[in-house]
C-alpha cells in the first residue's frame, strides 16, 4: 500500500515538473527576432524613464537582447514606489508570490504580504542580479521629451545635479506608473501650523513619532496602512480625518510564512504551484470587484460589513466606519487590511468626520469649530494620475 502510494506520488511530482518546465520553456522563447529584427534593434538607442519594478524589467530584457539603452531615475535609489514609501506600516496588498518577477521567483518571503522594506531589498536583489546597477543614471529627471520628426528620434531634456542636457532616443519607454506626484490639498491657513506635515509618499528616514499626537488626513489605502503603523510605532494620539468610508476586506490568505515552507519552495515546481494557485485566487476575485450585481459582489459586501461589525467594539464608531448607503461595493479602490480595524479598538485612536475648515498654529479646526491638537499632520491623500504632459509628439 506504501509503496503504491509512494509511486503514484512521485508520478503526480514529475507530472508537475514536466508541465512546469514545457511552460518555462515556452516562455523563455515566446519572444524570438528575426535576424533582420535583431540587427535593426541593435542599431536603436532607447531611453527607460524610472528604475521602479517595471523599468527594472524591461532593462533586464534590453540587456539580455544586448540593446543599446539607458535607464533615468529622478531619487537616489532604485525601486520606485518601494523606496519612496516607507511611511510606517508601508505594505502591498498583493500577495509576494505574485508581487515579483516569474523569471526571478524569492523563496523565503516572511509573510505573503510583505513590507515596503522587503520589496525594496528584493529589487535591489534583482538590480544587482540583472547587472542593471551601471547602467541606471540616478538623481536624473525627465524635463521635456518632444518627437523631432526631422530626425525621426525622441529629443528629451534630462536634467542632473543641476545641469541640462539634450540627448536623442530612437525609442522612449515611460516606466513611471500611472501615480507618481504625492497629492498635496490645501489648507486654509496652512502655514500657520508650526508642527510637520508630511504626505506619505514623502516620510522622512529615521521619522519618530514617539510620544506625538498626530493627524491622519484620508481613509484610502495609505491611511489604513498609517494609522496602523503609527500605533505600532508609539505615537501618543492618532485621530483619522475621514471623508468617506471604505469598503475594507481583511487579507485573504495573509499568514507568516513557516520555515518549512521556504524550503519547500526552493524545490522545482513548488514555487511555480504556489504563484499559480495565488494567481487564480485572485484573479477569481476580479468578478465580485467587476460585476456590481453579482452574487460574489453581494457576498464580498457583506463579508466587508461582517469584519467591521465583528472586528470594530465600539458601536458609534462602526457606524462612522460603515460605508454609505447605496455605493456598491468595487465602484472605488476597495482596502485590504486586517490591521485598521483593529487599530480602531486602540484607546490612542479617534475618528473625525468633520470637514477641515483650517489649519492653526497648534493643529485642525474643524467647520463644528473644535480644535484638534497635534504636533504631526499626515497628508494620506494618494498621488495625483501620470497624463505624461512632458511627452510630445
Amino acid at each position: 500500500m506504501f509503496t503504491s502510494v509512494t509511486f503514484w506520488l512521485c508520478c503526480f511530482y514529475l507530472s508537475l515538473c514536466l508541465i512546469s518546465f514545457t511552460f518555462n520553456l515556452w516562455l523563455k522563447n515566446s519572444v524570438v527576432f528575426t535576424k533582420q529584427q535583431s540587427r535593426y534593434l541593435k542599431e536603436q538607442k532607447f531611453l527607460i524613464i524610472g528604475a521602479g519594478i517595471s523599468g527594472l524589467a524591461v532593462g533586464y530584457f534590453f540587456k539580455k537582447f544586448n540593446f543599446n539603452f539607458v535607464i533615468v531615475e529622478r531619487a537616489q535609489e532604485i525601486g520606485g514606489t518601494w523606496f519612496l514609501n516607507r511611511y510606517p506600516g508601508a505594505a502591498v496588498d498583493v500577495p509576494s508570490f505574485l508581487y515579483q518577477y516569474s523569471f526571478f521567483p524569492k523563496t523565503d518571503w516572511p509573510q505573503s504580504f510583505n513590507t515596503s522594506t522587503e520589496l525594496f531589498r528584493y529589487l535591489k536583489k534583482f538590480a544587482k542580479w540583472a547587472e542593471l546597477e551601471d547602467i541606471i543614471r540616478f538623481k536624473t529627471s525627465v524635463d521635456d521629451c518632444e518627437w523631432d520628426d526631422e530626425q525621426k528620434l525622441w529629443k528629451v531634456r534630462l536634467s542632473q545635479n543641476q545641469k541640462t542636457s539634450d540627448e536623442y532616443f530612437n525609442w522612449t519607454f515611460v516606466c513611471t506608473g500611472s501615480f507618481n506626484e504625492p497629492n498635496k490639498p490645501k489648507f486654509e491657513n496652512q502655514k500657520a501650523f508650526t508642527g510637520q506635515i508630511i504626505h506619505t509618499g514623502e516620510w522622512p528616514e529615521n521619522m519618530s513619532v514617539v510620544g506625538k499626537r498626530v493627524a491622519v488626513i484620508g481613509s484610502g489605502s495609505s491611511a489604513a496602512q498609517t494609522v496602523p503603523g503609527l500605533l505600532d510605532s508609539g505615537a501618543r494620539e492618532v485621530v483619522q480625518f475621514q471623508r468617506t468610508a471604505s469598503f475594507i476586506i481583511p487579507r485573504l490568505l495573509g499568514f507568516k510564512i513557516p520555515r518549512i515552507f521556504q524550503l519547500l519552495m526552493k524545490i522545482y515546481p513548488f514555487a511555480f504551484i504556489t504563484r499559480g494557485f495565488f494567481w487564480a485566487f485572485q484573479e477569481s476575485l476580479f468578478i465580485g470587484f467587476e460585476y456590481h450585481n453579482s452574487f460574489l459582489n453581494k457576498l464580498l459586501a457583506k463579508f466587508a460589513h461582517w469584519h467591521r461589525t465583528s472586528t470594530v467594539k465600539d458601536s458609534v464608531l462602526r457606524e462612522k466606519l460603515k460605508p454609505e448607503e447605496g455605493v456598491r461595493f468595487g465602484c472605488k479602490r476597495v482596502i485590504v487590511s486586517t490591521a485598521i480595524y483593529e487599530a480602531a479598538n486602540d484607546p490612542r485612536y479617534s475618528l473625525n468626520c468633520s470637514k477641515i475648515s483650517e489649519f492653526t498654529s497648534s493643529g485642525i479646526l474643524t467647520e463644528d469649530n473644535k480644535e484638534i491638537p497635534v504636533d504631526i499632520i499626515v497628508l494620506a491623500t494618494g498621488r495625483v494620475r501620470n497624463r505624461r504632459r512632458k511627452l510630445k509628439g
